[in-house]
């Protein structure tokens, strides 16, 4: 039996060996094969055009370098490829001609082609028309010069390939339609700089271009998934309305601006974004995603357009981009940013997060933003500036340095509203505007350093207000709202010059004056300025610093003169902080250092009087302590009782009435209205001590007056 099946496979074998070359494909044509393309040659053609057909009817590449002579003409190509027999007789696969020259225009126009066409590294002297084309297959001019216009306007088929084509005039594409792929590739070419026009035209598939070109349209494009890689742009990219259903990725190219910026008409010249040339002009775009990766651009304008998912921005340089009103449904990320001049966002919509990180930049507008979810900065660089004013964001806002501090030029936030936390860490920053501000969550400025102003005034902050290691020429919370705790703390050598709380409203003042718990074997510095406005400023209760000093510990249970010293250090003296102060004192119990407080606002009051005011508060200090210190009028009776009794006993005229006078008679002369002995309003004294006696009588009333004052104190 097994020998049976060995004679079968050697018959087999050897039967094989016998077939020709067009029916196993051995190297040696069949006869009747052979036969049939040799007579179906045009006697017309020239000598190589024979001899590419025969290659071409045989199924072979057509290497024309190898038939003596390169040229062939393009009625050739077009009767091979659209008319009857030839087209018949080609067997379906590729047709392959490479390294043809063809002097004179090639005209394709309106053809069908049904097979997988190949002209590579071919050189066409004229224009190369493709118009109308309706090709079942792909089509490829890898390689190849064109001396004219590639024409390929409403180009219809499957895939179209022209990679390391030189042209000398445009490739025009619009109205192409493909439901492949497009790829091509232009080289650099000291004379040829071609442009490519998509306007209109679809591609199902993907799209790259990489190369040297010197202007790319795609203006109404509707294309899957878009790359340019290594693209040299010497006139910008045109895209206004291109859509992009899934992926739009620019990486490690070069695009220049054009000479003149289309500015258009009636357009302020103040706004830049209508003012400034664009290499990339993408308005009313409609992208799935947009990836720009080691690009240096000198321009681009995405406004108005529609990123269906991420829009990453990864190690480029951008010269100055116009985003406005652009749409963002995923997550919009800047990384490695180096060096952009300004980047406007403003009115845009970021549906999740915005991250910036690494990066350097002239100015980053997202003014009237609404971004659902975080802005969050990152080892910022370059001391450009941030503005958000207006904006909306759905997380929160995070500046933070890392391994160093993160540098910035202006912050402004004005009228923002963050409904998550607000963090700026480790910055070191020219100014920070955010008045108006509306942030529903804590607050934390840590280790912030400006050279200017941080202001904050009218703004509202629904969680805590934390300044720590804060430096900055003034700090302005003016008019601001503090839900619940004002925070400061200094460790270090950090100093804020000035700190306005004028009418500024907080439900807990708290501090950190003790380091211990920070592993520092001192006390932290007193975190609050030599200088402060503290008129209209209300809070309602005073926290703990934490501190383990239990003198430091409850900021209520310090020492009087620690918050007359505290008081003292307002700019221009206002009594209404003394009186918030000592109210919330007794509301915690620590009356004598309310009352302590109290004195001093009065006598404060007195230094920044006038005279008389000041010398009748003087007066009155002297005599009960502005009303806080009552026994000072027991103490001024007591003298003048006695030092009464004692001039009439050193004087001798209490001896020379009957019965004598001395202490009864004293208190009766300097207590109104009360006398101990009636017949002492009769007694008439002489010599001097009758005179002395009126003023006597004159300083019970001064003493019974400011009593009187200093009572209605304190039933207050």
């Amino acid at each position: 039996m097994v020998a049976r099946w060995l004679v079968i496979l050697v018959v087999s074998f050897l039967a094989l060996a016998r077939v020709p070359y067009g029916l196993a494909g051995t190297g040696v044509a069949a006869p009747d094969e052979s036969a049939k393309c040799i007579a179906l040659q045009n006697p017309n053609w020239r000598s190589q055009e024979a001899w590419v057909w025969r290659q071409l009817c045989l199924g072979r590449e057509a290497d024309v370098a190898s038939a003596g002579n390169d040229v062939l003409t393009p009625a050739f190509l077009r009767e091979i490829l659209t008319g009857r027999p030839y087209r018949d007789a080609l067997p379906f696969g590729r047709i392959f001609i490479r390294n043809a020259k063809f002097v004179d225009p090639v005209d394709l126009s309106n053809a069908t082609l049904d097979r997988n066409l190949r002209l590579d590294d071919c050189s066409f002297e004229s224009d190369v028309d493709l118009e109308f084309v309706s090709a079942t297959s792909p089509i490829s001019l890898n390689d190849a010069f064109v001396g004219g216009h590639l024409m390929l306007h409403d180009f219809r088929g499957t895939s179209l390939f022209l990679m390391g084509v030189t042209t000398a005039a445009d490739v025009d594409a619009h109205d192409m339609n493909l439901s492949g792929n497009f790829r091509a590739s232009f080289p650099s070419h000291p004379s040829y700089v071609p442009r490519l026009l998509l306007d209109r035209a679809r591609v199902t598939g993907y799209l790259r271009v990489d190369g040297a070109l010197s202007e790319l349209h795609t203006e109404n494009a509707h294309f899957t998934n878009l790359l340019l890689e290594n693209l040299t742009l010497a006139a910008g990219a045109y895209l206004e309305d291109m859509t992009v259903s899934e992926s739009m990725r620019v990486e490690r190219s070069k695009f220049t601006k054009p000479d003149i910026a289309d500015s258009g008409s009636n357009v302020d010249p103040s706004d830049k974004c209508y003012g400034a040339a664009r290499s990339i002009d993408a308005d009313n775009a409609s992208l799935g995603s947009l990836l720009l990766a080691g690009d240096r651009l000198q321009g681009m304008s995405l406004n108005r357009s529609t990123i269906g998912g991420h829009l990453v921005v990864h190690e480029s340089r951008i010269g100055f981009a116009c985003m406005r009103d652009l749409l963002v449904n995923g997550v919009f990320e800047m990384v490695a940013l180096n060096g952009a001049d300004e980047i406007y966002l403003n009115g845009s919509t970021i549906e999740r997060n915005v991250y910036v990180t690494n990066s350097a930049f002239a100015k980053l507008d997202f003014d009237d933003d609404r971004i659902g979810g975080s802005l969050v900065f990152s080892d910022i660089r370059g001391r450009g500036e941030l503005s958000a004013r207006d904006a909306d964001i759905g997380g929160g806002l995070t500046i933070r340095g890392t391994a160093r501090p993160a540098s910035l030029g202006r912050i402004v936030l004005n009228g923002i509203t963050v409904a998550d936390a607000v963090v700026l860490q480790n910055v070191d920053l020219d100014e920070v505007v955010a008045a108006n501000a509306r942030l529903h969550s804590t607050v934390t400025l840590d280790e912030l350093h400006t050279t200017n102003d941080l202001e904050m005034n009218s703004a509202a902050i629904d969680g805590d207000l934390r300044l720590s290691d804060v430096a900055a020429r003034a700090v302005d919370l003016g008019d601001a709202r503090v839900a619940r705790t004002l925070y400061l703390q200094r460790r270090h050598d950090e100093v804020i010059g000035d700190l306005s709380l004028r009418d500024t409203n907080v439900q807990t003042v708290e501090d950190r004056v003790d380091c211990n718990e920070l592993g520092l074997a001192k006390a932290c510095p007193n975190p609050w300025p030599a200088k402060m406005e503290l008129e209209g400023f209300h809070f309602e209760q005073l926290g703990s610093s934490r501190a383990r000093d239990d003198n430091l510990a409850d900021l209520a249970s310090r020492e009087p003169q620690w918050w007359v010293n505290w008081l003292g250090a307002q700019r221009a003296y206002s009594p209404e902080p003394y009186d918030t102060l000592a109210s919330v004192m007794r509301a915690a119990g620590n009356d004598d250092t309310a009352t302590q407080i109290a004195w001093t606002r009065k006598d404060q009051d007195r230094r920044h009087s006038e005279p008389p005011k000041s010398l009748l508060m003087l007066l009155w200090d002297a005599v009960v302590g502005y009303g806080y210190n009552l026994w000072f009028a027991l103490g001024w009776a007591i003298f003048f009782l006695a030092f009464g009794a004692f001039l009439l006993w050193k004087t001798g005229e209490g001896a020379r009435h009957d019965p004598p006078l001395g202490i009864t008679y004293s208190f009766d002369m300097l207590v109104p209205l009360i006398f101990l002995e009636k017949k002492h309003e009769d007694v008439q004294l002489g010599g001097p001590v009758r005179y002395y006696f009126y003023f006597h009588k004159i300083v019970g009333y001064v003493l019974a007056t400011f009593l009187v004052a200093g009572l209605s104190v304190l039933a207050k």
